[in-house]
């Protein structure tokens, strides 16, 4: 009779948010594309049973002292996300602050890094540095047709790193650039300031960018395997000057692989645009090589009033319902994360409120506020059943055991 009573109750929680009333529905997209509207009502899947109207995520109730995640004790780590290896452990790929340096310091300290485990939720070991400063915010994606992984990221150049351990620096030789007049900087890049924008990436970062940092250029790193060796190149966007706002300071990529062997991916943009960081789509119709081109002209997410939304870090997936998105929010009430969903990818609906907040529950009834936790929002899938298992951020308190320093937070997603 316990087991019954305890099926019954798990099956109830899958299906709606405990002690409240579901949302009056008409189709899927009032359910946010996370529930099925049932009868009216949204019956929401158990990983977005957060909300009546499926539009905020739920998590499980961690243990506060045996806590996943990658906290390093002696270096400062930003956002990752864990793939599963042929060796059937866990590798973590994943933003690392060299020299102990702060996260403050990541436009010259940051490289891509592997950490290892045997379960997902680790504990994680640091184990190889993939791409060298600087490279930073990325996802790893494996490639179906030849097995091989390719990661996504900003940055791609080389930096002279701060060492941090000693209190000295030693600063990344930056070029000034001649500019066409004097409105047209890495910080501010309207498009009649023509196409030779500084950088290595012409997107208005690193050497030669006069020392801003509008945005860092989006590269790919390719490896036959985890263990590499990795071949950087930079990710271009041929059709990018068609844009009206999203044409410059690309950042932050999300690939979704299809099927059919194209890649849509959402990546920041705009900064260097009045600052006006929001998000665009791209879609390569050959794979991880391109070439790249605008999947939509401008950006995908508008405020009530149609003025774009300011947000950065997307992720991007698709289910059968349609696409989904995940953002750290910069605006309105909903700071920290925000969530938006489309039918056919091109037209986009903001989530009336926010997926998650950065409280942590935990098993003996206390809790932790990891503030920040709306960085770099990554989302691990069940290869089998391609259902959320955790999401992953960049966190700046709340790190266990005391640590000092940025970590990698890891939320389980309820099943």
């Amino acid at each position: 009779m316990r087991i019954i009573v305890i099926v019954v109750l798990a099956a109830a929680s899958a299906t709606t948010k405990c002690g409240a009333a579901a949302a009056a529905c008409t189709t899927a997209s009032d359910c946010n594309l996370n529930g099925d509207c049932v009868s009216g009502v949204c019956v929401c899947d158990a990983a977005w049973s957060g909300a009546a109207d499926c539009g905020a995520m739920s998590f499980q109730v961690q243990d506060a002292k045996h806590r996943p995640g990658m906290y390093n004790s002696t270096q400062s780590t930003w956002g990752g996300i864990p793939i599963k290896g042929d060796d059937d452990r866990w590798h973590l790929i994943h933003a690392q602050m060299v020299n102990s340096c702060p996260l403050g310091s990541w436009t010259t300290d940051s490289m891509i890094a592997r950490s290892v485990a045997e379960t997902i939720n680790g504990p994680y070991t640091f184990e190889a540095e993939l791409v060298v400063p600087f490279a930073h915010n990325p996802v790893i994606r494996r490639n179906d047709a030849d097995k091989s992984y390719t990661i996504f990221m900003i940055g791609g150049w080389h930096t002279n790193t701060t060492d941090c351990r000693k209190k000295t620096q030693t600063s990344a030789t930056v070029e000034a650039v001649a500019v066409a007049t004097d409105s047209c900087t890495s910080d501010t890049w309207e498009k009649t300031c023509g196409a030779a924008m500084p950088g290595p990436s012409h997107d208005c970062c690193g050497p030669k960018s006069g020392g801003g940092n509008s945005g860092c250029g989006i590269a790919t790193a390719h490896a036959t395997s985890l263990d590499g060796p990795w071949t950087v190149a930079p990710l271009l966007i041929t059709d990018q000057w068609d844009s009206d706002d999203v044409y410059c300071a690309h950042t932050n990529p999300s690939p979704h692989y299809l099927a059919n062997g194209s890649i849509v991916m959402a990546f920041n943009a705009g900064f260097c645009h009045h600052h006006l960081e929001t998000i665009g789509t791209a879609i390569s119709d050959h794979g991880w090589g391109g070439p790249w081109r605008l999947l939509s002209k401008n950006a995908i997410l508008h405020d009530a009033d149609g003025s774009i939304h300011h947000c950065e870090d997307p992720f991007i997936w698709k289910t059968a319902r349609g696409w989904h998105l995940l953002v750290h929010n910069q605006e309105g009430p909903q700071k920290e994360s925000a969530y938006a969903h489309s039918v056919d990818g091109l037209n986009w609906t903001l989530a009336p409120h926010a997926p998650y907040d950065c409280v942590l529950k935990f098993t003996d009834g206390t809790t932790a506020t990891a503030s920040g936790c709306g960085n770099r929002p990554q989302i691990v899938f069940d290869e089998s059943t391609a259902k959320p298992l955790l999401l992953t951020n960049g966190a700046m308190a709340a790190k266990p055991n005391g640590g000092k320093g940025t970590y990698t937070l890891f939320r389980p997603i309820t099943q």
